[in-house]
């Protein structure tokens, strides 16, 4: 039996190469640092659903609204006015209860418009990654690894990531394309010492100098938040 097929695009900026094939494909979206570690903790914590979207404007449209809670970063940094920037531990110690979360973001969000024909749409990093590839592993799709970037780049963090679900993934997929393998072969250099290796990259600088390390540890942690966030045309729940 031929077996479905696992891809990876490096940036967002390149999704214009497999826009062919999304109707009939599972996406997964990264974006490490921080948006889908923080949407995923999100939903883990309690948030009942959440809408991302791409301006900031189309967020700020929710700001005061009864039972909304607006959060969103711009080059790493928080949107003043917004409730919240883009860290998962602001749900951690709070009542999520009822709430829906509005977010944007300035790589992930971006990558939801992308990619929101998709058959199935889905999200995470390694917050989630045991959860997501069991649950990828049950869809019986194609699968496209969409690492989100940064501001059109490729980033060292969404490729590690990527690579790590590749190598997880392989032996039940016919793995196709050098995106992949490039994926692949960086997390199997780097595999022993993940937050060392991620320490270096230019995002992780950026976040750091302008926000708490604390994040930056939690996004980088394997199965801190367990859950699936699945995206139904306006919403990711669980």
């Amino acid at each position: 039996m031929k077996q479905n097929s696992l891809q990876v695009c490096l940036s967002n900026s390149l999704m214009f190469l497999h826009q062919d094939q999304l109707s009939d494909h599972l996406v997964v979206f990264i974006d490490v640092l921080r948006n889908t570690s923080t949407m995923t903790a999100a939903l883990y914590y309690g948030i009942q659903k959440v809408k991302p979207v791409a301006k900031v404007e189309e967020a700020a449209a929710y700001l005061g609204k009864a039972g909304y809670l607006v959060a969103g970063e711009r080059h790493g940094i928080k949107i003043p006015e917004f409730d919240a920037g883009n860290s998962p531990l602001f749900f951690k110690d709070r009542d999520n209860a009822n709430q829906t979360l509005v977010i944007t973001s300035t790589n992930g969000t971006q990558s939801v418009h992308l990619t929101k024909n998709a058959k199935l749409l889905c999200c995470g990093g390694f917050v989630n990654q045991s959860s997501l590839a069991q649950f990828i592993l049950q869809q019986n799709l194609p699968v496209l690894l969409l690492a989100s970037g940064w501001r059109g780049n490729v980033n060292l963090e969404d490729t590690l990531f990527a690579g790590a679900l590749v190598h997880q993934l392989k032996s039940n997929f016919e793995v196709l394309g050098d995106p992949a393998l490039l994926a692949e072969t960086i997390y199997l250099q780097h595999q022993h010492h993940i937050f060392e290796t991620i320490n270096r990259a230019s995002h992780y600088k950026r976040i750091a100098q302008t926000d708490s390390t604390a994040d930056l540890t939690f996004c980088l942690t394997k199965d801190i938040t367990p859950v699936v966030p699945v995206f139904d045309g306006e919403y990711l729940s669980l």
